[in-house]
């Protein structure tokens, strides 16, 4: 059975592998910046995670399982400037995983966690190349 829950330190390794796997895929597809996925990805992703676990009131990550096993995660955070109060920066799950609910109950446990802390309003990052977010995000009317 899916289960969703906010992630910890614990979680970073699985949260770190998820991510490489997110990594590779914008790097197949998003050939117009080749510059920006060349940084390993635990530099750019390790920050990330140790300030959502250093700022656990204004950032989150959730991790969604099936009997144990971590297939897919989200990172969100709330913005003290810009357009909107609150960002989803990262949604995954894996490929052998999608179209099974994980994606939208990773996406539901960011906006409730976004709204729990007040962002009445919630943006979400996603590279133009990526069709199948693109979709995802639209069908919710994104």
């Amino acid at each position: 059975m899916l289960a969703i829950r906010r992630a910890g330190r614990n979680d970073e390794a699985a949260i770190l592998g998820l991510w490489k796997q997110l990594i590779q895929y914008h790097r197949s597809i998003e050939a117009f910046r080749p510059e920006r996925w060349k940084l390993p990805p635990e530099e750019a992703i390790r920050p990330r995670l140790t300030a959502g676990w250093e700022h656990s009131q204004t950032r989150a990550a959730f991790i969604a399982e099936m009997e144990g096993r971590p297939l897919g995660f989200v990172y969100t955070q709330l913005k003290e400037s810009g357009h909107c109060p609150a960002n989803i920066d990262s949604l995954f799950v894996e490929a052998n995983e999608r179209n099974r609910g994980g994606g939208q109950a990773l996406l539901d446990a960011a906006l409730n966690w976004c709204q729990a802390h007040g962002a009445n309003e919630i943006s979400l990052d996603c590279i133009w190349p990526n069709d199948l977010a693109r979709r995802f995000y639209e069908n919710r009317r994104f």
